[in-house]
């Protein structure tokens, strides 16, 4: 094979290069030669084997080069290890956590005030004074004495009772009088619900009766008052008549005694 051998390095390059891989010399002024045969390699030897290693305290039992010592893997029970002692593997302790009692307040105290304000809201918007008055003037439109009794707190039925006992007729009386005084023009649109500063337990529903010839002659509407009792809202008889003769005395310029 031809070859450019250069001058300066000595090294064997292609004919078509123009310069040296080696050095960067300049070829253009180097003939081609023949290039110079390389050596043979000589043959590898084959290599002995290795005699046995001898036995030792540290190594072990003696073994031959490619062959896995006898009960290398599993010594005798009771037996020590040829390879030295061993040690268990140490692993940290699993951290043991209680319960997370700060989350846990949070947690009921979010629910007691979510019952607490459901039940309230129930009790004021559901159950509330002037749904006692809507059913209150739905019984007395009806006649329906039981139904009109179940709306009074318990000082208004002790004094419908000590009424009663008075009356020649009883409560036969009444049932019967009720039902004839049964009629539309006994209602009226419930205009608003104002709750006592001092007093949660009172109540007072503003109503506009329909047939406002009922009313004294300076009143367009009138509050019936409401008392809770037991957690339910009843109608106060008694301190609706004297919160209207107040009223009514109020826009006449006088004032009761007492109030």
């Amino acid at each position: 094979m031809k070859v450019k051998v250069c001058p300066k390095c000595g090294a064997e390059n292609k004919p078509d290069k123009a310069s040296c891989s080696g050095c960067y010399s300049s070829l253009e002024d180097v003939a081609e030669t023949e290039a110079k045969p390389r050596p043979a390699a000589a043959p590898s030897q084959p290599q002995e084997p290795r005699p046995p290693a001898a036995a030792s305290p540290l190594s072990g039992p003696a073994t031959v080069e490619g062959q896995t010592p006898a009960g290398y893997f599993a010594p005798p029970p009771g037996a020590p290890s040829p390879y030295g002692p061993t040690f268990p593997e140490r692993r940290p302790a699993p951290i043991s956590r209680g319960p997370n009692w700060g989350a846990i307040v949070v947690v009921i105290v979010l629910l007691a005030g979510a019952g607490y304000g459901g039940w309230w809201g129930y009790n004021k918007y559901f159950k509330g004074p002037d749904k006692v008055v809507g059913q209150f003037l739905d019984a007395m439109k009806a006649g329906d004495y039981d139904k009109f009794k179940s709306c009074l707190n318990q000082h208004s039925i002790n004094l419908l009772q000590n009424q009663i006992q008075k009356m020649p007729g009883g409560e036969a009386l009444i049932r019967e009088e009720l039902k004839k005084e049964a009629n539309q023009q006994m209602g009226g649109k419930i205009t608003g619900v104002t709750y006592d500063e001092k007093n949660a337990d009172l109540a007072y529903v503003a109503l506009e009766p329909t047939n406002k010839a009922q009313l004294p002659p300076s009143m367009t509407s009138f509050d019936i008052v409401c008392s809770k009792e037991d957690g339910q809202w009843k109608v106060d008889l008694e301190a609706t008549s004297v919160r209207m003769i107040s009223k009514a005395a109020a826009a006449r310029g006088m004032s009761v005694p007492g109030h």
